[in-house]
């Protein structure tokens, strides 16, 4: 007999919905690795939907609440929701863990491309010669073929 089923479902749906969103995480982490932005908008777009339900589920738990109504069920109920509580938490570390190690890969891709922008724009002190023979630096955004 469950003596408190609705936290014990509340906690199940976090444990699946955070189990789904390991494996897109993983998925994401590949794709970033890959540079393949069709693979990575697909993952991006499900661990966005995932996350909204998520976030919606855990809204509806409050830490200390669920602390306190572990504490007040009855022996095996409580041991059975604090072992479901303590899985969901390490599973919820896990996740923050991919999170962040994607957020390494995202930052550091977008500084390469700064870089690379950085290169091949801001770069511009090349001497090029006008129509009269003149020495002039091409300037930013300038073609080549105006000189």
């Amino acid at each position: 007999m469950k003596i408190n089923p609705t936290l014990s479902d509340q906690l199940a749906t976090l444990q699946q919905q955070l189990a789904e969103l390991l494996p897109l995480l993983q998925a994401e982490r590949a794709a970033l690795v890959d540079n393949d932005l069709e693979q990575l908008t697909r993952h991006v777009e499900l661990k966005r939907n995932l996350l909204m339900a998520i976030h919606g589920a855990s809204q509806q738990l409050d830490p200390d609440s669920v602390r306190d109504r572990i504490a007040a069920a009855p022996e095996p109920e409580q041991s059975q929701l604090a072992a479901a509580h303590s899985s969901l938490k390490a599973l919820a570390a896990e996740v923050r863990e991919y999170n962040r190690v994607n957020g390494k890969i995202v930052a550091r891709s977008q500084q390469s491309v700064a870089e690379l922008l950085q290169l091949t724009f801001d770069d511009r002190s090349e001497k090029i010669y006008g129509e009269n023979g003149e020495s002039r630096s091409l300037a930013a955004g300038a073609s080549v073929a105006q000189a």
